[in-house]
């Protein structure tokens, strides 16, 4: 147009459309759809999450770092159950995954968070955690002024966990017959009360 060229370039749209087919989807599923081997959506894909998990998390903490109502919740994950950990930090308002913390002692999480400036300029109103004393201490070092609240399901495992503890000391002391039917309707003590069943809450009663 106005005496100008456009020029297609097909290996440019095919790296635009890719990325849209394979979110949600197979590499083998998106090869198909684009007729396009494997091997290159793979290749293109994995390309394009490289920049783009750079992008969406330096827009996260922008968005964590200016909000007034901030809301961090510090968990950890198993990368190997029992042996290996890492722990995550979320804003919870924003519904975001911020980074991922090598370790979860308070030793490694402060090493973090001294070699990641950003994470020091934050202002969270509240920390969510689990009842581990070291991220409550972690919380209390770093965000002093943030209120430190134990997350509920934690809390509710704790409580469950007791409530069937008690439950397995009174069925010694039982008739055979309660004692069975104790047992057998034990999952009870641990729903929410406003899923329980008429039914079940006549059991429970």
């Amino acid at each position: 147009m106005c005496g100008t060229t456009t020029v297609f370039h097909p290996k440019s749209a095919i790296q635009r459309q890719l990325p849209k087919q394979a979110v949600g989807a197979t590499i083998t599923h998106a090869a198909r759809l684009c007729e396009t081997p494997p091997t290159t959506v793979h290749r293109i894909v994995r390309q394009w999450m490289a920049t783009e998990s750079v992008r969406v998390q330096s827009q996260c903490e922008q968005q964590a770092k200016v909000s007034t109502g901030l809301v961090l919740g510090i968990d950890d994950f198993a990368i190997r159950k029992g042996h290996r950990y890492n722990t995550g930090l979320h804003d919870l308002r924003g519904g975001t995954f911020l980074d991922v913390i090598p370790g979860r002692t308070i030793a490694e999480l402060q090493d973090y968070y001294q070699a990641q400036p950003i994470w020091q300029t934050l202002n969270p109103v509240a920390v969510v955690m689990d009842l581990a004393q070291g991220y409550h201490t972690f919380a209390k070092e770093t965000y002093p002024n943030a209120i430190r609240i134990a997350d509920r399901f934690h809390v509710n495992r704790y409580v469950t966990d007791t409530l069937q503890t008690m439950r397995k000391q009174v069925q010694k002391s039982l008739s055979p017959f309660a004692k069975a039917d104790l047992k057998q309707h034990f999952r009870i003590l641990g729903k929410r009360h406003d899923q329980l069943t008429r039914d079940e809450m006549v059991i429970l009663k």
